[in-house]
């Protein structure tokens, strides 16, 4: 008997992982929807593939990513993230993982992030200003492209030393952006479609003609190779620099051996996509369930006054962190984006293990995903609902535990210092800054902010909810 018979799931299932592929490929990142239905039919555990179960209960999170002796499922990782697979987010060799962590702190500790505030307060400032240009204007701007423009800018100025100015934009649709968020469901095609990764390099003129968007993710790569060689083949050029890069943090020579150019490629990649879309997804579910409840905002706005009279001084991190409901919202729009939504699979060591009660047996593959804890009734009371007050009770602390959206335990997110330092500067000059209002289509369409599919971090076709209005702004 199979060691994970007494487990329910679909029969299909039971028999091959593609099983999953027909929700995430054929029917677009559907697998996670699909698994809340899984589980109020089978109950908080099932079984999902040949050898994998999928948890909802919210304590089994911690029991599986906080866990020392489960490690990365090498498959997912090595497919899903088969153009960045040399990567620390991809590396399952812990050694390796922990090596390459150890040369990328330094770049975000909280010590790091504070010294180069100013790189984020200037993109922040530029925000301001486009959308200043668009006060009282008859039309609207989309909240989310602003925020993707916002991180986006910032991660490549702070990790690269370079820029793309994507704020430049006039309306914040910058073609990089669009491009790159078309290609995001891609995702799951190349998980089970490997080879899909390659035709941009091997059939760039095939590529350019039929499936344009693609080519992006290839502009990137290409300005990424070309720093990559520059400093490689001419390290003294990392000496003359004015400041700290990934590259002075991996390319050194008399700390460890450098990596090779492919792995400080796929590097780059991940660094430049997972340090722009959590940050940007929060921000905008954020302000935009802010703008639909008057009374938070008022409270926000009111605290953020009178703590920052005056706006034509900069308010610094280290203050902007001390206000506690600006805090407050920050976690409930983290609660509500949720960060990584695709369930991580892990691989149960060899003395097995207890999750939840349930007796797992070695070898077994366990996950769960962020959606599934931070939804939680249990957990969180009203869980649909975006409460910022649910953080600033007595027993408050004990919620943040099952705040999960930068994951948690050995492998939790390697840039939290800085998504943490920017959350709190763009939420604090936005709200202190610029009058927002809903449309009459984003408040009716505000149950579409629950309407995502899993690209890995949430991706919304309809973007009708995350129209806004400038009325005007102070700067």
């Amino acid at each position: 008997m199979h060691p994970l018979a007494m487990f329910h799931g679909p029969k299909l299932a039971k028999i091959t992982d593609f099983y999953q592929a027909y929700f995430d490929v054929v029917l677009g990142g559907q697998m996670l929807n699909h698994l809340r239905e899984l589980h109020e039919r089978y109950g908080p555990v099932v079984r999902i593939g040949p050898n994998t179960l999928h948890f909802a209960n919210a304590d089994a999170y911690n029991a599986i990513y906080a866990n020392n002796s489960f490690t990365k499922y090498d498959w997912f990782y090595r497919y899903t993230f088969n153009h960045c697979y040399e990567s620390s987010v991809a590396m399952t060799h812990i050694p390796s993982y922990k090596a390459r962590k150890a040369s990328l702190s330094p770049l975000f500790s909280r010590s790091a992030i504070v010294k180069l505030e100013d790189v984020v307060q200037q993109k922040i400032d530029k925000l301001i200003k486009g959308l200043e240009r668009h006060a009282n204007g008859p039309g609207t701007i989309d909240i989310m492209f602003c925020f993707l423009s916002t991180s986006f800018d910032i991660i490549i100025e702070y990790c690269f030393a370079t820029c793309l100015n994507t704020l430049d934009h006039p309306d914040f649709y910058h073609p990089m952006l669009l491009s790159l968020q078309k290609t995001l469901p891609g995702l799951w095609v190349q998980k089970y479609f490997p080879f899909v990764t390659h035709l941009p390099e091997h059939f760039p003129s095939l590529v350019r003609r039929f499936a344009p968007d693609l080519m992006a993710f290839d502009e990137c790569k290409q300005m990424l190779v070309e720093k990559i060689d520059r400093y490689v083949e001419n390290p003294e050029l990392l000496i003359a620099a004015d400041r700290s890069t990934i590259f002075h943090q991996l390319i050194v020579p008399d700390k460890h051996e450098c990596p090779s150019k492919e792995s400080l490629l796929h590097e780059g990649l991940i660094l430049m996509g997972a340090g722009s879309d959590t940050v940007a997804n929060a921000c905008a579910i954020g302000t935009m369930h802010i703008l639909h409840k008057n009374g938070i905002r008022m409270k926000l706005v009111q605290e953020l006054r009178e703590a920052w009279p005056d706006v034509t001084l900069p308010m610094r991190y280290a203050e902007l962190e001390k206000l506690s409901y600006l805090s407050a919202c920050i976690k409930e729009s983290l609660r509500l984006s949720h960060g990584i939504v695709t369930p991580l699979p892990r691989v149960v060591g060899a003395s097995g293990a207890n999750i939840c009660g349930h007796t797992i047996t070695p070898k077994t593959v366990v996950a769960t995903s962020s959606c599934f804890v931070h939804k939680d009734p249990g957990v969180f009371e009203n869980p649909d609902e975006f409460i910022p007050e649910r953080w600033l009770q007595p027993d408050s602390k004990e919620l943040e535990r099952y705040l999960v959206a930068f994951s948690k335990g050995p492998r939790m997110c390697i840039g939290i210092n800085l998504a943490w330092c920017e959350l709190y500067l763009i939420l604090g000059n936005l709200f202190r800054k610029v009058n927002l209002t809903m449309t009459e289509e984003s408040a009716a369409a505000a149950h579409g902010l629950e309407d995502f599919q899993d690209a890995f971090v949430p991706h919304w076709h309809d973007k009708t909810c995350f129209q806004a209005r400038v009325t005007s702004v102070s700067s």
